[in-house]
């Protein structure tokens, strides 16, 4: 990847690329103009993404329901996410799924941030326009 900044090996990085969505992993490899990334995925994703890249070579759009491993249903309400520090933050929830929630709110606690929404623990993954995302952690993954 080439960049202006090239983070030290092993830095974590997030990084989303247009209609493939989000990826983690670390910096395995550096160079003078750019870095190369270990991408740290499941199986399930990786066949995910195998299936959209078939679609990609395609010449088909990759739309968001391509990217969304679940269904999302619009919600309103007001709800509350606890942060990491303790501080409870007041947002409105646009929307929710079996593996999270999207809500607006001022408030844009860093990607990777633990925090505790309606009873669930999550991590922030991703700010958009409106507000953060939220994905649940699931029983089998530590909350950092």
């Amino acid at each position: 990847m080439l960049s202006e900044v090239v983070p030290p090996r092993g830095t974590l990085v997030v990084i989303y690329i247009d209609g493939f969505g989000r990826f983690e992993g670390s910096i395995a490899r550096t160079e003078q103009n750019g870095f190369g990334i270990q991408f740290n995925c499941s199986a399930h994703k990786r066949e995910r993404l195998a299936e959209m890249l078939k679609v990609y070579m395609s010449g088909s759009p990759l739309d968001q329901t391509t990217l969304r491993r679940h269904d999302r249903t619009p919600s309103k309400g007001n709800v509350s996410f606890t942060r990491a520090d303790g501080n409870v933050v007041d947002c409105k929830m646009l929307d929710i799924s079996r593996s999270g929630v999207s809500v607006a709110t001022e408030m844009r606690p860093p990607i990777g941030e633990s925090v505790f929404i309606s009873g669930m623990a999550g991590r922030v993954v991703r700010h958009h326009d409106t507000g953060i995302a939220i994905e649940f952690v699931s029983r089998d993954k530590a909350v950092a």
